[in-house]
This record gives structure tokens, C-alpha cells and sequence, in this order.
């Protein structure tokens, strides 16, 4: 249901009336992100691979800080069945397998149904492999044995506090490995609010609009007033779309620079989407 606020200029609107706004923007909260959380939180994605037992994870900086405890959880691995395709001698350092299900991490230690056949991976095994590469074998391993690997969910738990900016979290030693650009959403907590000023997409369920995402939900009008999951009436409320006038670009949220400006991809979308803005910056000329 629409909903009507008596609002003051936004500090980022220069000129109010030579804005062209148009109405019934409402909001897919599913796809909005932590970061607008009351209490923000994040998506935390790894800058590098880490391996199993590692105490360090590499991470892309960190938007706000991550607290000791912190549980972060970067996916799972699936479960595989691994079957030799042929024999295996001892001292081999290869395995054929009939091609695998899913990935299979270094480090693994598959136990094969002959009695003391056992194999430790020294590289990963990636879905559809036809080969091990294995430590060399204490023992031949015949056609037709098999192995579980039983797959997992790929925790860390921080052991230390992370600043906002860090770039590695201290973690437990890691029971599985984690992958370059694995990634893990750590909850905020209250409702989660859009800023006036906000570049929106319309690539949300039933047409609705969340927060531009490069590519995948591109910019097409500029939020005209804060948006709150908690409104009166919730997933129905709609908000005032700006799509032409001249704004203040250095007032705007997500400016960055000196001057501050946004992402030059967001104006070309806008433009794209047939909005006409007029971008100036604002200065304090007071004495």
C-alpha cells in the first residue's frame, strides 16, 4: 500500500524543483543486504585460499569490525562416493576413479574398503576428476574399492577481534579448507534501512527494487526518501523514485574520492535507464 511522508529537501537535492520523481517503488527486502541493518552486517569473502588447519584467513577488507566468536560459515562441501576405475600399486602417487561427484580438498584421507588401504590427497580433486594425486601408497588399492569422502560445512570462528579495514581474521585451526573468493554473510541484528540517495535497480521479485548491484541489478532511478523494512506496512510500502534533477553528488550515499563522487558505471546505467540527473557538488562557502 503506498505510503505519504511530508518530507524536508534531502541535503543532497540542490534544486527540489527540478527534480522528476515518479511513485510505487516497493521494496525486495530478501534481497537487501546486512550492511543496512540497524546494526550493520556484512558479507565477509576470502582474498585468498586458506588451507585445513590454517589459523589465519585471508579476507577482502572488512566493511565493519568482526568480534571474537565470531561463527562465519563459507558453505559445504558435498558428500562423494569415490570408486577406483583401476588398480593402484603400492608407492603410487595416483589414483583412477570413476569421475567424481563433487570437489575433494587436499589434506582428505580416504579409507578405501581393502583392509590397510588408505589415501591422502596432496591436491584437490576437482568435480568430475578421473585421478588422485595421493601421498605414495602404503599399500595397493584395487579396481572396483571405495571411499566416502563425507563432505562438510566449511566453518572459522574468529579468535580474535578484526577491525573494520582488516584483512585477515585470526581463526581456530580450519577443519576444511576455504577457497579464494568463498564467501560468508554474518548477520546484523534490527530492521534494515535504505538511505535517501540510493541508486535502486528493479531486478527484485515481482518487479520490486533493491539496492543496485553491478551487472546483476543495475541502477534505474535514485531512492527518494529512507526506506525501513519495519514501515507500516512492511513488503508493501512503496517510496518515491528520482529519475531526472540536480543533486548534490558529494552528499550522496556511497560518494567516495576528493571530490567525492559515485561510480561513473552507475551514472552510465541511469542514463541508460532514460533518467536525466545533473550532477554538482556542493561546498561551504561561509567565512
Amino acid at each position: 500500500m503506498p505510503t505519504t511522508y511530508e518530507v524536508s529537501r534531502p541535503p543532497f537535492v540542490a534544486d527540489w524543483r527540478s527534480i522528476n520523481r515518479d511513485t510505487g517503488a516497493t521494496i525486495d527486502w530478501d534481497n537487501v543486504g546486512e550492511e543496512y541493518r540497524s546494526t550493520p552486517g556484512q558479507t565477509v569473502t576470502a582474498s585468498a585460499a586458506a588451507a585445513a588447519g590454517a589459523t589465519s584467513l585471508p579476507v577482502e577488507a572488512l566493511t565493519y569490525a568482526v568480534p571474537s566468536g565470531t561463527v562465519m560459515n563459507f558453505g559445504t562441501f558435498a558428500a562423494v562416493t569415490v570408486t577406483t576405475s583401476g588398480a593402484a600399486l603400492a608407492a603410487a602417487t595416483s589414483i583412477p576413479v570413476d569421475a567424481l561427484s563433487g570437489p575433494i580438498p587436499s589434506g582428505t584421507v580416504l579409507n578405501f574398503t581393502g583392509a590397510g588401504e588408505f589415501a591422502v590427497l596432496t591436491a584437490a580433486a576437482a568435480t568430475g576428476a578421473t585421478s588422485l594425486t595421493v601421498e605414495a601408497l602404503d599399500a595397493g588399492i584395487e579396481s572396483g574399492d571405495t571411499a566416502l569422502f563425507p563432505g562438510g560445512t566449511k566453518l572459522a570462528r574468529a579468535t580474535a577481534n578484526a577491525a573494520a579495514g582488516a584483512t585477515s581474521i585470526t581463526v581456530d585451526e580450519l577443519a576444511l579448507p576455504i577457497a579464494d573468493d568463498d564467501a560468508a554473510v554474518i548477520r546484523g541484528s534490527g530492521y534494515r534501512m535504505i538511505p535517501a540517495g540510493t541508486r535502486m535497480g528493479t531486478a527484485g521479485t515481482n518487479g520490486r527494487s533493491y539496492p543496485r548491484v553491478a551487472a546483476s541489478n543495475p541502477a534505474k532511478f535514485i531512492l527518494a526518501t529512507n526506506a525501513r523494512e519495519d514501515g507500516e506496512y512492511g513488503a508493501r510500502d512503496s517510496y518515491g523514485k528520482m529519475l531526472g534533477g540536480v543533486l548534490r553528488e558529494n552528499l550522496l550515499p556511497g560518494a567516495t574520492g576528493s571530490p567525492a563522487v559515485i561510480p561513473s558505471a552507475e551514472k552510465t546505467e541511469l542514463a541508460a535507464a532514460g533518467c536525466f540527473f545533473t550532477f554538482v557538488q556542493y561546498r561551504d562557502s561561509t567565512a
